[in-house]
Order: C-alpha cells, then structure tokens, then sequence
C-alpha cells in the first residue's frame, strides 16, 4: 500500500519489526483501520525488513539507497517501535510450516531445521532487546499469543503509549487473510483455541522439542514473556 508522507510533522511514525508469522500484518490492518493516517503514519517493510535486525545506520542507508521517506533521515531517533514476538517453541513448528507451504523441502519432525532457524532469530531478537531496553518510552512489545486471543488490550496499550486516540472513540477488529491450507482465505487471523489453548505442542515430538528447548536463550526469551515449557 502506497505510503502518504504529507504533513507528517505531527504524525507518529511507527516502524514494525517482528519474526515471521508473529501478527505483524494483523497489527499493521488494526493501526490503519483504528488511527486516522494524519495520525500515524506506518512502516512495516520501509527503512529494512521488519524481520530482520535494525540499527539508525541500517535505516538511513535504507533511506538513502531506495530515495523514498527523505523527510524521515530527520526523525529516525524519534521514531516509535512496535515488536511482535511469538513463543519459539510454537513459532519453530509455524514458521517451519509456513516454509513448507513456500514450496521448501524441509520436514517438521527433523529437528535440524528448527535449529536452524532458532539460531538466526535468536540473534535478532538480541538486536530488537537491545532497541528496548535503550528507548523503553519508544518501544511496544506485542505477544502473538494476546494478540490473537483478544486484540482490544493491544490496541489500548499502543494508544497509551504512542498516545494515540482511536477513530470514533473505540476500536474495531479487521479480517485477515490467512493460510490455510496453501490457499488463501478470508478469515479472522489466527487460530485462537489452537494457540492460547496451545494445541500446537501435540505436534512436537520429543526429539525436535528437546532441540527447541535447548537452542533457545531462555533468558532472553523471558525478556519478551516467555519460558520453556519442560512437560
């Protein structure tokens, strides 16, 4: 969607970060259909990838070699944050059937694939830790899970943060298209019972749950809510 730059001196601007399959096009539907543009103007794959690690030197590069957002070389340390995380265990199984569904010939019961890609998001979540803990005031940190079992408390606590008011006076929820089994279709996002129920952990077994468990930094993983699961 086409981004509208104009009169953005009194705009928020909200740059997304999150890991794959986390909510981040669901939170990006929400803040368009509940905040007017005027209000916030905001960026998901704009100044770097939003799944990838971000440093101020990466966004004024990205700046500077795409030509677009100019006014922005300005701002990039007083930009807002918004983090969408995911327990690792379930996004492991996720993300490793999202690339199955890419056409990548990886299989959900070999555990070296989830090594793999824990290993690489690790390293980003350190990077997104570190943007937190150095500007905690600028930076929301949204859980999949809360996200997809109730999106309201989410949307209050951006607009108490970025101190942003709602259109109307109250927030709407948005469809999403989703997934769901190779096809498109037009759904509420996300499968609540299957994740706040947490029925994806019958689809782990043993040996790829005990390489999960052991190649994830738990304490980092607690600095975004999250503990290992050891049943």
């Amino acid at each position: 969607m086409p981004q509208d730059t104009s009169d953005t001196t009194s705009r928020q601007v909200i740059k997304q970060l999150g890991m794959q399959r986390s909510g981040t096009n669901y939170l990006e539907k929400l803040i368009r259909k509940n905040f007017t543009p005027r209000d916030v103007l905001v960026l998901n794959n704009h100044l770097g990838c939003k799944h990838h690690a971000l440093t101020s030197e990466s966004m004024q590069s990205w700046v500077q070699e795409k030509g677009k957002l100019q006014f922005l070389l300005d701002q990039i340390w007083s930009i807002s944050f918004t983090i969408n995380v995911r327990n690792p265990m379930s996004w492991s199984l996720g993300f490793l059937k999202h690339r199955k569904r890419l056409g990548d010939r990886v299989k959900l019961k070999d555990p070296a694939p989830h090594v793999e890609q824990l290993q690489k998001v690790m390293q980003v979540l350190t990077n997104w830790r570190t943007l937190a803990e150095k500007r905690p005031e600028a930076v929301c940190i949204i859980r999949f899970e809360d996200l997809v079992a109730d999106y309201l408390p989410t949307m209050e606590e951006l607009a108490q943060k970025f101190k942003l008011v709602p259109r109307g006076g109250q927030f709407h929820d948005v469809t999403q298209e989703v997934l769901s089994g190779g096809r498109l279709a037009k759904a509420q996002y996300g499968r609540r019972e299957y994740h706040v129920a947490e029925e994806w952990k019958k689809e782990l077994v043993p040996k790829v749950r005990r390489a999960i468990l052991d190649t994830v930094d738990w304490e980092l993983a607690s600095f975004f809510g999250y503990v290992p699961d050891y049943d």
